[in-house]
């Protein structure tokens, strides 16, 4: 009678445990815990984890945030093994994704606006992109921005053997910057904005104009979202109610976000207009999740591989195959 009493129970419990969601997923357990990649960005990410949406979405299960300050080092904690979610730029995420990395896009952050540019010096003379040629600039390699300051600089058509580019990150560029080591900087806020008379010339806003958008994303890791699918429709949920708090009550989410990354008021909204937000439902739009993005990864994969940074050309199919919308879909109901 107890071993019947023992299997009931067991059984019991796994049906319990095995929810149906939307789209036919299932869950088959909760997580012991959950690491959540992120970096110091003005955004929604930012933005959720302030305002404990995250905590609230993942009530009873312990949440790691890990700072990282490029999306080279969240792709190899993905590959290692070590984070569950990571936000990054999608020039690291095409190069992970090229390599092989494990996991599925599934949200997009925003659509990189004037948060990404090009900084000179007031007073250098630099006016124009053209002007860059014989010039030291410091730019994250393999980051969006690099991506825009080159796409940039063929648009323009300078000849970027003539520009001596460093690869340094975002802190590093401000120390340098500070130092006079360099003539100018291409590179993303908090960082970007606190250049010292500085002034833009370039920035991914125009890169989008000229064809070439960029997009700050997340991916999820495939061992998680297969064990776990309800709990990455939670993460959307909360990023949706985030983008709903900046949509709705502006000032809130600025003050909250100025809090949170130790900026003024002024500073917080100032980059939190310098992208374009887009909410879940944007995002299945025909620009987007809806039919372009895998051909606008595909352009960052071509990219990188015509600068060496990738060792074999990477065809569409794999960035389709990396794209995953349906949590969105469930989130919206759809």
């Amino acid at each position: 009678m107890k071993k019947a009493i023992v299997v009931l129970l067991t059984v019991a419990l796994m049906v319990t445990t095995v929810a149906a969601v939307g789209g036919g997923k299932s869950v088959t357990a909760v997580p012991e815990k959950i690491v959540i990649g992120t970096q110091s960005v003005v955004m929604d990410q930012t933005l959720a984890i302030a305002k404990g949406y995250i905590e609230e979405a993942y009530d009873g299960i312990d949440v790691e945030i890990i700072n990282f300050d490029n999306g080279i080092d969240a792709v190899h904690a993905m590959i290692s093994g070590d984070v569950d979610f990571f936000y990054s730029g999608c020039n690291p995420i095409v190069s992970g994704i090229a390599a092989g990395l494990e996991g599925k896009v599934i949200w997009i952050h925003d659509l990189i606006g004037v948060a990404e540019s090009v900084a000179v010096r007031e007073g250098s003379g630099i006016e124009t992109l053209k002007d860059l040629e014989g010039k030291k600039i410091a730019v994250p390699f393999t980051s969006t921005v690099h991506y825009t300051l080159e796409r940039g600089l063929e648009s323009q058509d300078v000849d970027i053997s003539k520009v001596e580019m460093l690869d340094m990150d975002p802190p590093e560029i401000f120390a340098a910057w500070s130092r006079g080591d360099v003539d100018a900087a291409a590179v993303w806020d908090p960082v970007l904005s606190t250049l010292e008379n500085s002034k833009i010339i370039y920035t991914a806003e125009d890169a989008a104009a000229d064809g070439y958008p960029t997009f700050d994303l997340t991916v999820v890791s495939d061992d998680f979202s297969e064990a776990y699918p309800e709990m990455v429709v939670k993460y959307v949920e909360a990023m949706e109610k985030a983008k709903q708090l900046k949509l709705n009550e502006f000032d809130e989410a600025v003050a909250v976000l100025a809090d949170a990354m130790e900026l003024t008021e002024e500073e917080a909204a100032q980059q939190a207009t310098g992208s374009i937000w887009l909410t879940a439902e944007e995002q299945l739009e025909e620009a987007y999740f809806g039919g372009k993005m895998a051909e606008n990864l595909h352009a960052i994969g071509e990219y990188l591989y015509e600068g060496g940074n990738l060792i074999e050309e990477p065809g569409i199919e794999i960035f389709e195959n990396a794209i995953d919308a349906s949590y969105i879909e469930e989130a919206l109901g759809k």
